[in-house]
């Protein structure tokens, strides 16, 4: 993912991971390249489906990469 974002311009500030049972909240903020906060409204929301299309699996990001995984935790112990 970093790649495909700095590839749209923008890079990862900081990243949160916190487990909620069986269920993960993975939570990440980025800003524009030059460190500057993303303000335009029409820029937020194109990089927010972007991003949700790319982490869903269901859509590759560009024609010479691949796909990203989407994989289940298991419980099993």
């Amino acid at each position: 993912l970093p790649i495909l974002l700095a590839k749209a311009g923008v890079s990862i500030v900081s990243a949160h991971l916190e487990p909620y049972g069986e269920r993960v909240s993975d939570v990440f903020y980025v800003q524009e390249e030059n460190g500057g906060q993303i303000v335009h409204p029409g820029r937020i929301e194109a990089l927010s489906e972007w991003i949700e299309i790319i982490l869903s699996g269901k859509r590759r990001p560009g024609a010479d990469e691949p796909a990203l995984a989407v994989a289940r935790a298991s419980t099993a112990r």
